[in-house]
């Protein structure tokens, strides 16, 4: 049996966890809110400069996401820039397999033999991506991966960071005896 399943809608966080949210190195989330929105309590969501979940095959474990698509908002912003869940989670591709073998050992009994598969190829699924985003003041995204640049480390903004659980391939082998 095969599965396959888009990733569940997400969002661009902020990197103190503000959803739709993002910030500025070395501007606090109050002063920022200010800057832009002109309230404390309203925080400026990052705009959408193109679709960010079509990334092509320029996709890999380090830039899930297109990360040139995402740009602060402008002074005067009323913190409707981006809608929210317009991203996608990493999806699911599940190949299970089976085998069966019966064999007859009298007239009205059979022994079924089994051996099951599930994530048969090992393929990795995996949970999540980054999503906390941090510009500096020209703009300039400066926590993607450490590989593309950035000062995010491994796990920068757009990086796969987690394997979802339970994905790992598994093997059973099973008998049934029927009479």
């Amino acid at each position: 049996m095969t599965s396959a399943a888009s990733g569940a809608p997400t969002n661009v966080t902020s990197p103190t966890g503000a959803v739709g949210g993002y910030g500025i190195s070395g501007i606090g989330a109050t002063t920022l809110n200010r800057m832009i929105t002109g309230s404390e309590d309203v925080a400026p969501r990052v705009v959408f400069t193109c679709n960010p979940n079509e990334s092509g095959s320029q996709r890999n474990i380090d830039a899930f996401i297109n990360t040139s698509c995402f740009s602060p908002a402008q002074k005067g912003s009323v913190g409707l820039d981006s809608g929210f869940d317009r991203l996608r989670g990493p999806g699911l591709i599940n190949w299970d397999m089976s085998l069966f073998k019966n064999v007859s050992i009298k007239e009205r009994m059979r022994a079924q033999l089994r051996l099951e598969a599930f994530n048969a190829f090992n393929h990795t699924e995996w949970g999540s991506f980054n999503t906390a985003i941090q510009f500096n003041a020209a703009g300039k995204i400066v926590n993607l991966p450490t590989q593309l640049g950035g000062t995010g480390g491994r796990f920068g903004f757009g990086a796969e960071n987690s394997i979802r659980s339970g994905s790992q391939r598994i093997l059973q082998v099973g008998a049934k005896l029927y009479f």
